[in-house]
């Protein structure tokens, strides 16, 4: 598959500029509600998490649909592949992944009714995996007639871009797909305790952004609304609390109050259904909207905005519930 060429039109004016949601849970329910406030905001797409590729014969985490999908709302179909699945694949082995890989989409999506035009493949290669992970994307190409079954031929492939692959891609290579999402957060391992905020730091993702119009692949900008809270004991990593922010342990007696974002148990406690220990310390991370849209209104002026793609990391009512509509809505906005 060629790559597009060096891109470096952002201030062109957008053919198109599609709203989008990632939806990574474990069951696709949508309320009556949550259907309205994604046609308010002019949701066109939404990548869902079908399932994920790690150790062993079999993908894991089947998402189940328990909803029909909005109208006007295309699904693209995005699987998770864990880095450590992958090491020391041969070139067989890879291809037969591929189209194990393939063959699940095709059987949820003709399960749930869903047409496919699109899969993304979301995995955080290094230059240990690339080889192997970039043959994984080849075989799921489209392009190559007459080796793939018939239920593929109208597909395209996308793939996620980390931050590290963006800024040290001539090491790390560029994925042969058709385009990327540049994933601007995850800046550092949440299990490192010296880091203050893993999700996103402006400054930080201003650094590795600094050259993305020299990136060889047309790219798609994923951004997030998302929090959790980073538990430690005694120093070391304990566990990640899903959609936990500050203000949940401001008001938590078991917790007292270290700075902004570190709090320090009083007792054992649950949080989140995990039994924390007294001493245990909870960093909490979050991305306030201001933040989020500096980086967006950066962005915009670096990638080419035709017919791209924005989609918020991710839809739950937990997370989203956090925004007013017209602070989302503004944040889509930047690119339009």
């Amino acid at each position: 598959m060629l790559l597009a060429p060096t891109l470096g039109c952002g201030r062109g004016t957008p053919a198109h500029t599609r709203n989008s949601f990632y939806y990574w849970r474990s069951t696709f329910v949508l309320s009556a509600a949550d259907s309205v406030r994604l046609r308010e905001l002019e949701v066109e797409r939404l990548y869902v998490r079908f399932f994920d590729v790690d150790l062993g014969p079999a993908p894991k985490g089947d998402i189940r649909f328990m909803s029909n999908i909005p109208a006007g709302i295309e699904i693209v179909p995005t699987v998770f592949i864990a880095e450590r699945a992958i090491r020391g694949l041969t070139p067989h082995d890879a291809d037969e992944l591929a189209m194990k890989i393939a063959a699940h989409i095709n059987t949820m999506a003709s399960a749930a009714g869903i047409p496919v035009h699109e899969i993304q493949i979301d995995c955080d290669w290094n230059t240990t995996t690339r080889e192997t992970y970039f043959r994984i994307l080849r075989a799921l190409n489209p392009d190559e007639k007459g080796k793939l079954p018939g239920y593929m031929r109208g597909w395209t492939v996308s793939a996620t871009i980390r931050l590290h692959q963006i800024r040290y891609y001539r090491a790390q290579g560029v994925p042969p797909v058709s385009r990327g999402m540049l994933m601007a957060y995850n800046i550092g391992p949440p299990t490192d305790m010296s880091i203050d905020n893993s999700i996103f730091n402006g400054g930080e993702v201003g650094k590795y952004i600094s050259d993305i119009d020299h990136y060889p692949l047309r790219l798609d900008v994923a951004l997030p609304v998302f929090s959790w809270g980073v538990a430690f004991r005694y120093g070391s990593f304990l566990v990640l609390l899903n959609n936990l922010r500050a203000r949940d342990l401001d008001t938590n007696s078991a917790y007292e109050k270290i700075d902004a974002t570190h709090f320090r148990a009083r007792r054992e406690n649950i949080v989140n259904s995990e039994q924390l220990k007294t001493g245990d310390i909870i960093r909490t991370e979050e991305v306030t909207m201001p933040e989020c849209m500096e980086i967006a209104r950066a962005l915009r002026e670096k990638i080419d905005r035709d017919s791209m793609n924005i989609a918020l990391f991710h839809y739950d009512p937990r997370i989203t519930g956090n925004y007013r509509d017209h602070e989302l809505e503004n944040l889509f906005g930047v690119f339009h």
